[in-house]
């Protein structure tokens, strides 16, 4: 846990048994994230520091999740099962109810439409994307999109857009929601992946891994506007943060 405005290191959260944790979103004060070797996800709670919740997949290599803005729907990719997990808050004893849906090979980027209508997940293996109705929790559509080796994806704040990073062929792709169809293949720097939408909806950060830096897109020009050298080596997850 970091203090923004101080730049420093407050404490470090102890998980026990819960192995090697990754994909992570905060909402509503607390912090779901995926324990990949328990094929589960969990919450932490930073008012109490413990974890608080904890809801099993049951599937291989529960990796990267995202939530509904409602929080009454939470998706996870399992990259080793090929699946994506739908958890649904419901009013029974349980709390939630577990739909697994089958999608293409390595489901590994995943995002949520802005309007909660689609989940899309980029297939690391296949070279697709899988379209998941969220009504119905089922495959609605997949898409083609010849990816080498997808890793993140992500909606524009307006959702007509979707970028993919494709590490394997140091690629964005830009993919026209309404259409469904490829608008531009943008060439960034090595092994592009962690990707990031600034909240105005004018820029998208790629971490190029492989280059140690950030190339900046301009989202109405689809180009490459600028470079941030990182400092460090293989920069991959990229967040927001503000000091209030």
């Amino acid at each position: 846990m970091i203090d923004i405005a101080a730049q420093k290191e407050t404490r470090r959260i102890t998980l026990g048994g819960l192995r090697r944790p990754h994909g992570a979103v905060f909402a509503d004060g607390k912090v779901y994230f995926t324990a990949e070797l328990n094929k589960l996800i969990a919450r932490y709670d930073p008012a109490t520091d413990h974890v608080d919740w904890l809801m099993g997949t049951g599937q291989d290599f529960t990796h990267m999740l995202v939530a509904s803005k409602d929080l009454q729907q939470i998706f996870t990719a399992n990259i080793g099962s090929d699946t994506v997990t739908a958890i649904q808050r419901t009013q029974n004893a349980n709390g939630w109810k577990e739909t697994i849906i089958a999608v293409g090979k390595g489901p590994e980027g995943i995002d949520v439409s802005p309007g909660g209508r689609e989940v899309w997940a980029a297939n690391s293996q296949d070279g697709t994307v899988s379209i998941i109705d969220t009504t119905a929790n089922k495959l609605k559509e997949t898409l083609d999109i010849k990816t080498k080796h997808s890793n993140r994806l992500k909606f524009t704040p307006d959702g007509t857009v979707v970028l993919v990073s494709d590490p394997g062929g140091d690629e964005v792709i830009v993919i026209d929601v309404a259409s469904r169809k490829e608008r531009k293949r943008i060439k960034v720097g090595k092994q592009p992946e962690g990707l990031l939408m600034e909240p105005s909806g004018t820029r998208a950060y790629v971490a190029a891994s492989g280059s140690n830096a950030i190339d900046v897109i301009d989202l109405k020009t689809l180009e490459v506007v600028s470079h941030i050298d990182t400092g460090g080596r293989d920069p991959d997850g990229l967040a927001w943060a503000s000091a209030h």
